[in-house]
């Protein structure tokens, strides 16, 4: 390699850039390959389910007027089941929603991380929604019968 070549690096195709995104992703990336036995697969599959049931749970216990807290429920349990969905058949979850400009990247995603971070940041608000009483059960501002 010489120092023109530092100065001049070949140009990147799609392909590479997929490869050099997918090769830096999070320690806990459960892309199969020849040097991970795979535990993350399953481990986060049960992960998921077990939250999903918790999820259903708080779902079905939730007052009908809470619509607000039901949305981001449902949102983070189908982006939950849809990175499940990922797991069990592919063994990683695909993202495939991947931004950059220039030599920015912002890291990769898919919709089902996309439903579950507005969920989340649907629940975060509704924090900040609710007043609580001095029993620590928080309640609409509406009057309820």
């Amino acid at each position: 390699m010489s120092l023109h070549d530092l100065d001049n690096p070949p140009a990147r195709t799609a392909a590479d850039e997929a490869a050099a995104w997918r090769s830096a992703r999070t320690p806990f990336s459960t892309k199969p390959s020849a040097d991970q036995p795979g535990w993350q697969r399953w481990f986060f599959v049960t992960l998921a389910l077990v939250v999903s049931t918790v999820l259903v749970v708080w779902l079905r216990k939730l007052q009908r007027h809470e619509t607000w807290v039901a949305i981001a429920i449902v949102l983070i349990l189908g982006g939950a089941l849809g990175n499940v969905y990922d797991r069990v058949v592919h063994g990683y979850v695909v993202d495939f929603l991947h931004f950059y400009w220039r030599d920015w990247h912002f890291p990769a995603f898919n919709l089902a991380d996309t439903a579950i971070t507005i969920g989340a940041a649907m629940m975060i608000l509704d924090l900040f929604r609710k007043p609580t009483d001095d029993g620590g059960n928080a309640e609409r501002s509406e009057t309820h019968s």
